[in-house]
């Protein structure tokens, strides 16, 4: 399969959506049903990949998921993968990047695993005691993956 690289890097530096294309693009994304079961998969997998896992800044960059060590994107798809081995499918998360000193550019970009929801989206972060609403954490919202469209997408985020 041959990959148009121009197309794609058109669809992931797009110009951010308004939010009713946000919200029109969204419902076209898997949102999942907030049951019990999803609650405790959620809970069960922060938990899971939490303990076996000891943060360490990674200076060069390279993914090291399932290993005992590893910065914000190896726990992300550790989270992601611990929800596929309890049966989830594999657009149950979308990798998503955010500022945790709000207003600040300069230090603290993190990656977080966020899961589309009809009750919102939930984040698993290891800065974290338990899965969140992203409206309740103080993060800068960056961007997240677009799994339909192989792109990553900015964030409206709104002011006030």
């Amino acid at each position: 399969m041959e990959i148009d690289n121009d197309a794609l890097m058109k669809n992931i530096f797009r110009e951010p959506l308004p939010p009713d294309q946000w919200r029109r693009w969204c419902e076209k994304e898997a949102i999942f049903e907030f049951t019990r079961q999803l609650d405790s998969d959620l809970q069960r997998a922060h938990t899971n990949v939490n303990h076996k896992k000891v943060y360490i800044a990674d200076l060069e960059d390279a993914i090291t998921p399932g290993e005992p060590f590893g910065d914000c994107e190896d726990y992300v798809i550790d989270y992601w993968t611990e929800l596929i081995r309890l049966g989830w499918p594999f657009n149950i998360g979308h990798i998503t990047y955010c500022w945790v000193y709000p207003g600040r550019r300069d230090i603290g970009y993190h990656a977080v695993l966020s899961v589309d929801t009809n009750k919102g989206t939930y984040i698993l972060d290891q800065r974290q005691p338990k899965p969140m609403l992203w409206k309740d954490l103080a993060y800068d919202w960056h961007c997240r993956s677009a799994l339909q469209h192989l792109a990553f997408v900015r964030i409206h985020q709104p002011k006030g």
